[in-house]
């Protein structure tokens, strides 16, 4: 399988869900051989698994992830957390070396649906246009994963309240013991690719880390965990032409990111009325 991927030129071999555990150990193993040719293991951890083995891997996504790691959810029970426990466990994965992407809004958007005022918002939101027809009509109907009855009864709202809580502990915590972290671009659901990334930046901001940290994670760790540092990151001399340019300081609030006046991309100027054509597109093309 490894051999399979890496034959088609993919950079990753992403984990998902419990695996056996010979077949996960194999797997590991395997990549690992296959790394100096441009391929390791990210993804999930193994939820009925010691914590320590997903610490193997090149990257965890999802900061919730963790925390169910360490939680009970065949008893659909999540594991209290505080500030002694967050520290840690920031600490073991510091200690490991791995890069975490937390991609919050993920699972911080699943009370959008379970609050009936902010699914009525949700629905409302203007990005929805960028949203593919049999999306919007399931994601934004009562039909949708997240309007199941578990999420609706009292033990379901305190379970992901739990959950979403433990996460932001655990964000803020390693953040302060320098874990490398990276922001995502999850498009589960009805997040749209593209904005789903600021919406994770501010998601990172309101969990504690600091907006140059954010910026940091969103640029200059994403080029170190890529291995292009020589190439992309950060603005210098004999570096890949890309960046954004905004109108308003993301420094001040990371929010600010999204005021883009314009985009360098392989060496192409794109500007705020380029851009604006891109999306209307997008709309018309969603319409069909």
């Amino acid at each position: 399988m490894v051999q399979f991927h890496q034959d088609r030129g993919y950079d990753f071999i992403k984990i998902h869900g419990n695996i056996d555990k010979d077949a996960y150990f194999t797997l590991l193993e395997e990549a690992e051989k296959a790394e100096k040719a441009g391929i390791s293991t990210v993804g999930h951890t193994q939820r009925d698994k010691p914590f320590e083995v997903a610490l193997r891997m090149a990257s965890i996504v999802h900061a919730e992830d963790i925390v169910m790691a360490f939680s009970d959810e065949g008893n659909l029970t999540v594991v209290d957390m505080d500030e002694k426990l967050a520290k840690n466990i920031a600490k073991q994965v510091k200690d490991s070396g791995i890069y975490v992407a937390p991609t919050l809004s993920t699972v911080a958007m699943i009370q959008d649906w379970t609050d009936p005022q902010r699914f009525e918002a949700l629905k409302a939101r203007e990005i929805n246009k960028y949203l593919p027809k049999d999306a919007k009509a399931y994601w934004l109907s009562p039909k949708n994963d997240y309007h199941q009855p578990f999420f609706l009864t009292e033990h379901g709202l305190d379970y992901i309240d739990k959950v979403i809580k433990g996460a932001r502990m655990l964000i803020k915590a390693m953040h302060k013991v320098g874990v490398p972290m990276l922001v995502g671009s999850d498009n589960y659901g009805i997040q749209v690719t593209g904005f789903s990334v600021h919406e994770d930046m501010e998601q990172l901001q309101s969990a504690g880390v600091p907006p140059y940290d954010v910026l940091r994670s969103a640029t200059v760790m994403a080029a170190r965990f890529l291995n292009r540092s020589a190439s992309a990151g950060t603005i210098n001399e004999g570096k890949n032409a890309q960046f954004v340019l905004l109108d308003k300081n993301p420094l001040l609030d990371i929010k600010n990111t999204r005021a883009i006046a314009g985009v360098m991309l392989k060496g192409k100027w794109h500007d705020r009325n380029q851009l604006t054509k891109m999306l209307e597109q997008v709309e018309i093309d969603y319409k069909k």
